[in-house]
């Protein structure tokens, strides 16, 4: 079966995709720094973290119950437009995982 996705990867020249679309996504996200909320931007092809903050400048995270309410409650709804896959991690974790479709 593993071989199989291989070969099914390789013909539908899944990693040169990536690949050509990478920088626009990267730079697509890295845009996202402007919002006062989002502390870091990292990742690398279509797996992307941002770190969301309650300030910029020390860093200050969310945690408890605004971390919840924050999370689920208005990112994940606001991801569906662009096609994202968002996971948010353990509970309380301010950094929401993204991998582009």
């Amino acid at each position: 079966m593993a071989l199989k996705s291989i070969e099914i990867m390789e013909n539908e020249k899944v990693l040169e995709n990536v690949l050509d679309n990478e920088d626009y996504f990267r730079q697509s996200l890295l845009n996202l720094k402007d919002i006062p909320i989002v502390g870091d931007v990292r990742g690398t092809g279509y797996f992307w973290g941002v770190e969301l903050v309650k300030n910029q400048v020390t860093k200050e995270t969310w945690a408890g119950e605004d971390a919840e309410r924050l999370l689920p409650g208005y990112v994940s709804p606001e991801m569906f437009p662009t096609r994202s896959h968002l996971s948010l991690g353990r509970p309380g974790d301010p950094v929401v995982q993204l991998a582009r479709h």
